[in-house]
């Protein structure tokens, strides 16, 4: 789902619903072309994926070795957007307008592509690796993840990742990205979470994993 902004319903005396009412909310396409084969985003946009480890995300079979499929899946997932992302190789913490000696013919350290941190959440949070451009270390980090499981405290791991873009300057794009498989436990407190982080100019997207979160929650910013 899209927010338009324009009321899909037909008003005789003018559109009554709020600016953001769920019923401006309209099904729509993303793209309308086909996207190229090695795709590779070079947006100067800072980025914090949250990973869902609830138990949720248990993957039925009798085999026990299996149960942690669905998490192994949302692990290349995220790998494959490293991958495809291209970064200038710094942390957060050390880009500036500085002149980087050890190459000079570069110019200062301040970003100018992507920069990435992931966080992973159940019953707590965990910083996996914290606002970078460093590749290496992005990988490295998410094989040496390991399945949490518990509870989904969505809340808490959006208040986390706010906190990580701290490094992040005013005219850098701030967005978290949401990797989820179903409702949090603590409803309200995800709703007043990310109103104050929209509120601060940073963008939320969900990608969902399976079919446990509703309809009308997807793709909303």
């Amino acid at each position: 789902m899209i927010w338009t902004g324009e009321c899909c319903h037909d008003c005789v005396a003018g559109c009554v619903l709020k600016t953001h009412s769920r019923k401006r909310y309209q099904i729509g396409r993303c793209n309308r072309f086909r996207c190229p084969r090695n795709l590779q985003c070079v947006a100067p946009l800072d980025l914090i994926i949250s990973l869902d480890g609830s138990g949720s995300l248990f993957y039925w079979s009798w085999r026990r070795s299996l149960w942690g499929k669905n998490f192994e899946r949302t692990r290349r997932l995220v790998s494959a957007f490293v991958n495809s992302a291209t970064l200038d190789g710094y942390d957060a913490q050390d880009q500036n307008d500085a002149i980087d000696e050890a190459k000079p013919e570069l110019g200062t350290k301040y970003p100018k592509h992507m920069r990435i941190g992931v966080n992973l959440f159940s019953t707590r949070t965990k910083e996996v690796v914290a606002l970078t451009g460093d590749k290496k270390k992005l990988t490295d980090k998410l094989k040496a993840m390991k399945w949490p499981m518990g509870a989904t405290y969505t809340h808490k791991a959006l208040k986390q990742a706010e906190a990580m873009l701290k490094f992040s300057k005013a005219n850098r794009m701030k967005t978290i990205l949401l990797v989820t498989d179903g409702k949090a436990n603590d409803r309200r407190s995800v709703f007043t979470v990310a109103r104050a982080i929209r509120k601060a100019g940073v963008t939320i997207k969900v990608l969902p994993v399976g079919r446990s979160l509703p309809r009308w929650h997807r793709g909303t910013e």
